[in-house]
């Protein structure tokens, strides 16, 4: 049992996004939803995107950026499909630029009227640095993408992008809750930090006129 001493979480933390069919609830999306091949093998960025605009779609009551009135499976795989004309990974790579994924969430959002601005930070920082990133997102209600590149240790993670929901403490750790495949699942910060030859984490602000 871990015991807390901190927790930061998105405000709908537990029940993220809540996607269901007849069968079942899902934790955010998966990209093996896709009815593209190349897709269900390398979509993660893609599935990282719609969960965060349909969450901030969610958050400010605008569907701008998520159209559907429920959380249909569905209907977010026609989301999902909506963000897979903006970021197509490449077939063997995925996507490894944040650069990239950012640019084209802005472009997305901007399409369906909405002006967002990217915050971005690498594991070339320190490690208290990339904490206090992801407390400062989920402070303010914005879910964090996450991608890991080389990770030897979080191996069933390994060059995939996840979406961080929430953040939480015990005396020498610091565990991350993500949303991946359509489930909730739990790494550390420090396993990302130290084991990743190469991570990112991106989050968007909306920017009101």
């Amino acid at each position: 049992m871990v015991v807390c001493d901190d927790i930061v979480a998105l405000k709908n933390s537990e029940g993220f996004l809540d996607i269901f069919d007849e069968k079942k609830h899902y934790y955010g999306g998966d990209q093996k939803w896709f009815k593209e091949e190349a897709f269900r093998r390398v979509g993660c960025s893609t599935v990282a995107a719609a969960n965060i605009t349909a969450y901030i779609s969610l958050r400010d009551g605008d569907k701008k950026l998520y159209k559907f009135n429920d959380m249909k499976k569905d209907n977010f795989i026609k989301h999902m499909e909506s963000l897979g004309k903006y970021i197509y990974p490449d077939e063997v790579l995925g996507t490894i630029s944040s650069l990239y994924f950012m640019d084209r969430v802005i472009d997305f959002a901007e399409d369906r009227g909405v002006r967002v601005k990217s915050n971005w930070i690498t594991t070339e920082y320190d490690f208290d640095k990339l904490k206090e990133f992801i407390k400062e997102a989920l402070r303010k209600d914005s879910p964090v993408a996450l991608l890991m590149l080389k990770n030897n240790v979080l191996k069933e993670f390994d060059w995939h992008w996840m979406t961080v929901t929430r953040l939480f403490e015990n005396n020498d750790k610091t565990y991350l809750n993500v949303s991946t495949w359509g489930e909730r699942k739990v790494i550390t910060l420090e396993d990302f930090y130290i084991y990743s030859h190469y991570g990112t984490m991106t989050y968007f602000d909306v920017i009101i006129s």
